[in-house]
């Protein structure tokens, strides 16, 4: 130590530099560590992780070949006809657009519509309501509990108040907890399929997100 001591004052400024480079090493692979880290975590606690795929569009754009990763509606029925792997199927349609709670607008909010099966098929834990009847009817809402401390913090219980949503009426039938931020969805509202959503037939909309549970 006594050397190292020595031999760093006699030439400090490249003790200086090796320290600084050292140093700045270490933390780069830190940081490159944690964000690798991060991004191998993304779903993995949805109960069925290893059976979950989600579909990707291979088309044609200008004559250019593109992947894209929302499908037509129609494709996750007819795939799970033919398919008998297919264990179970879920979409999910991203949409912004303003909702009205109380009287008071609210422009731009992200929220998902998707089918009634949402919270079984993924594993997004609900603080109330049952996962198997929140979405059964296409006048439900779930919230997350971000959401219930923006929208509804007068309100003592928000199950059973109403959320104006595209024109229409949704009523509040359960609470989720926020999305983990290791989730490629993120979403305060999940919706039922309603209205057009329900009727898009192929070539209409290819906004869908499909996921499909594979059989073991």
């Amino acid at each position: 130590m006594k050397q190292f001591f020595r031999n760093f004052k006699k030439q400090l400024t490249v003790g200086l530099l090796n320290i600084c480079s050292l140093s700045l090493g270490i933390m780069v692979a830190v940081i490159v560590g944690l964000w690798a880290i991060n991004e191998l975590s993304f779903d993995n606690f949805h109960k069925n992780k290893d059976r979950i795929y989600r579909t990707i569009l291979n088309a044609t754009l200008s004559g250019s070949p593109v992947k894209l990763g929302s499908t037509f509606k129609p494709l996750g029925e007819q795939a799970q006809e033919e398919l008998p792997v297919i264990e179970d199927m879920c979409r999910v349609y991203k949409n912004n657009n303003d909702i009205r709670v109380n009287n008071e607008l609210y422009l731009g909010v992200t929220a998902y519509a998707a089918d009634s099966n949402f919270f079984t098929f993924f594993t997004f834990s609900l603080k109330e309501g049952d996962p198997k009847s929140v979405l059964s009817t296409p006048d439900r809402v779930v919230i997350s509990e971000s959401a219930v401390v923006k929208y509804f913090a007068k309100v003592q219980n928000p199950v059973g108040q109403i959320i104006k949503y595209n024109g229409r009426d949704f009523a509040v039938s359960g609470i989720m907890k926020d999305m983990p931020n290791n989730s490629s969805l993120q979403a305060d509202f999940i919706f039922p399929f309603f209205g057009w959503f329900t009727e898009n037939s192929w070539g209409n909309n290819d906004g869908f997100i499909t996921f499909f549970r594979i059989q073991e």
